[in-house]
């Protein structure tokens, strides 16, 4: 992958831009905040008695286990 990027950049297709330290911490706490907010709502509308909601379980289990094979 990194070779097509470097290949594509070399033949002026594709641009480098640097990032400084401050910048990626502050898009990573961006995205913390918008994700504790996306939670916070599924976490207020979940209804473990609907089918929907218990589907979901099942595959976020499912997602995790993954995860955990993984390592």
């Amino acid at each position: 992958m990194a070779m097509i990027f470097f290949r594509l950049a070399k033949e002026d297709l594709a641009r480098v831009s640097f990032l400084s330290a401050d910048k990626v911490r502050e898009a990573q706490v961006v995205r913390e905040a918008l994700e504790i907010t996306a939670f916070g709502e599924v976490a207020r509308k979940w209804d473990g008695d609907d089918p929907r909601f218990q589907r979901a379980n099942a595959d976020i289990l499912a997602c995790i286990a993954a995860q955990k094979e993984a390592g």
